[in-house]
Order: C-alpha cells, then structure tokens, then sequence
C-alpha cells in the first residue's frame, strides 16, 4: 500500500510539523524554525506505528 492510498492517523501530519503546502499551481515551502532531526521523524513512526499495531 502507498502512503497516499490512505489517510494519515489523527495527529500524524502535527508531529512532523509539516512545513509543504499545496498552493494553485505547486507548492509552498515554508522555512523551518527547528530543524526535523532523524531523531524526530523516528519517534513520530515509533508513536504511530504503536498506534497502528494497537500497543497503545
């Protein structure tokens, strides 16, 4: 399955703080105040992917 054959869960998008929109004819890339780490993608998958599995 691919990531946009399906609606991210409650909250996904608000974890990576998401800084890419769609605008008429493209995107718009809004700077980042922090920097997205790996560190931080990780544990967004890792809380999600608990979600997901059920072991919340």
């Amino acid at each position: 399955m691919m990531g946009h054959d399906r609606i991210p869960p409650k909250g996904y998008l608000f974890c990576f703080k998401t800084n890419v929109s769609m605008v008429e004819g493209g995107v718009e890339i809004e700077s980042r105040k922090k920097p997205m780490t790996p560190e931080k993608i990780k544990k967004c998958e890792d809380r999600f992917m608990k979600q997901i599995l059920g072991e919340d």
